[in-house]
């Protein structure tokens, strides 16, 4: 094989490596988002709950 071509499919496989690491840098990222977002959702629906409980226990 050429050297010129050698280096080429090296140069490729390189930034192969590289898409795939930041790839996988953006869907930890993207996860960890995900994570932060559903707690924040399950914190506000359980505040809204409490006050709708105390809300009830003002009524009766």
């Amino acid at each position: 094989m050429p050297k010129n071509t050698k280096n080429h499919l090296d140069h490729f496989k390189e930034l192969g490596n590289k898409e795939r690491m930041a790839q996988a840098l953006v869907n930890e990222e993207v996860k960890t988002i995900a994570q932060k977002v559903s707690l924040r959702i399950f914190n506000e629906i359980g505040e809204d709950n409490q006050d709708d409980e105390e809300n009830q226990k003002e009524k009766d």
